[in-house]
């Protein structure tokens, strides 16, 4: 039976999201925890520092290393966001699509930090951690644990964090008055919106968008995704609706199928906006971070 669009989301999400930060080791397990807002960083052994052979299993920590020092990175996954980046082609690939990586292949480029995400490449990281290698976790819901993420990586290969900090940063506005209502849908069956506890809710904030379910809870196994109904959405009743379809199953053609469709704010006003998966929901490289934070801008000024 066909997956509904909500299966596949959930699934993407559970093997792609990024939030928080952990350093693992080997030698006597030590425990230093530090708090941060959302993030955690957990330290099992000796602190990285000067990596010269780096293999990264997201496409998020591949691009940041590779933007860091591109002579460190060695290896990295399949994703079709680094086959379709021709700054990867000559880097040996140690996974295929959503395939666990390979690692004898990885041990084969004698890495000396290998960088995953957590929930996805926890086997794969704890194996490695039993053989000697430095490995690093990563998570990111937030534009705070972005930065993190950025700080702890070019520390690890000792780089230099703050050009590629400030790159970035200066995609954020200065100053915005917007507050427009605005609703982030990213499945159809059910109807899934991001609440502020996610990446894209608090992209939102940054750029001082009201998302209407900011401060609703989820119930399921992602608490940033709150499942609604139509008479929700009516009663919200946004000025925007912004639509990811990841699955590429047409969601916004079947909402307008539906007899709620027309009468809100939204589409009487045509500010139907429709977004990449990637970067607005997953971060997915800086490149897609960066698309989105374009487009969020774009979307603000003509408010």
């Amino acid at each position: 039976m066909k997956n509904s669009i909500a299966s596949q989301l959930i699934l993407k999400l559970s093997l792609v999201f990024l939030f928080g930060l952990s350093i693992n080791g080997c030698t006597n397990p030590t425990n230093t925890t530090t708090n941060n807002n959302s993030q955690e960083i957990i330290s099992k052994q000796e602190p990285i520092s000067q990596a010269e052979r780096v293999v990264a299993l997201t496409s998020l920590s591949a691009d940041i290393i590779h933007q860091l020092d591109a002579s460190k990175l060695v290896g990295v996954a399949g994703s079709s966001l680094i086959k379709q980046d021709p700054r990867f082609q000559d880097i040996t690939t140690v996974s295929e699509g959503r395939s666990q990586p390979d690692l004898e292949k990885i041990m084969e480029l004698k890495p000396d930090l290998v960088v995953g995400a957590d929930g996805f490449s926890d086997q794969t990281l704890a194996k490695l951690e039993e053989l000697g290698v430095n490995t690093v976790s990563t998570k990111v819901d937030s534009w705070l644990a972005l930065q993190d993420t950025i700080k702890i990586l070019a520390g690890a290969i000792d780089a230099d964090p703050q050009p590629l900090l400030d790159s970035y940063q200066s995609l954020l506005p200065a100053k915005l008055e917007s507050n427009i209502s605005t609703l982030v849908l990213v499945s159809r069956q059910p109807i899934l919106a991001p609440n502020k506890n996610s990446w894209t809710g608090d992209l939102l904030t940054q750029f001082k968008v009201n998302n209407v379910v900011a401060d609703l809870q989820g119930s399921g196994q992602f608490s940033g995704y709150v499942t609604l109904s139509p008479e929700k959405i009516l009663e919200t009743n946004p000025e925007v609706i912004i639509i990811v379809d990841p699955a590429r199953e047409g969601i916004l053609e079947q909402l307008k199928q539906e007899d709620f469709w027309s009468e809100l704010n939204a589409v009487k006003r045509d500010r139907i906006y429709t977004f990449d998966y990637y970067g607005l929901v997953n971060p997915g490289s800086m490149a897609k971070v960066k698309d989105t934070l374009t487009q969020l801008a774009q979307l603000t000024q003509n408010d």
